[in-house]
């Protein structure tokens, strides 16, 4: 096979940094959809997607519209995409990722086992 036969594509991965999240933020306040956010910062819509899914966080508002109907909720709860606390939560995951030391995890195991076999040394 030859070289201009190969199917195969390159993918290039993009991390979305804090500049993208206020780009995604602004673009949303201003009622542009996700297709165009997605071709203003040239990632997938996919990406987009997942993004405002992640960095969106309920805000309890004070109902505006008062009323002594007890059916007519006191506050109204509304999801709003926030990119400095998208970007805060990345961080926070990108710390807690990865594997785990199991020997830092089971420091109390180690230290019997070492006392048991030091102790039978003797």
């Amino acid at each position: 096979m030859s070289c201009k036969d190969d199917t195969t594509k390159s993918k290039n991965y993009k991390q979305l940094t804090l500049a993208d999240r206020n780009t995604i933020k602004r673009m949303l306040l201003a009622g542009s959809s996700q297709a165009d956010i997605a071709r203003a910062l040239n990632v997938a819509r996919s990406t987009i997607s997942r993004e405002i899914k992640r960095g969106k966080f309920v805000r309890r508002q004070q109902n505006p519209k008062i009323s002594k109907d007890p059916a007519v909720p006191e506050y109204v709860y509304t999801g709003i995409y926030e990119a400095e606390e998208a970007n805060r939560r990345r961080e926070n995951n990108k710390l807690n990722c990865g594997a785990k030391n199991i020997i830092l995890e089971c420091s109390n195991l180690v230290e019997f086992i070492e006392d048991k076999v030091l102790s039978s040394e003797k």
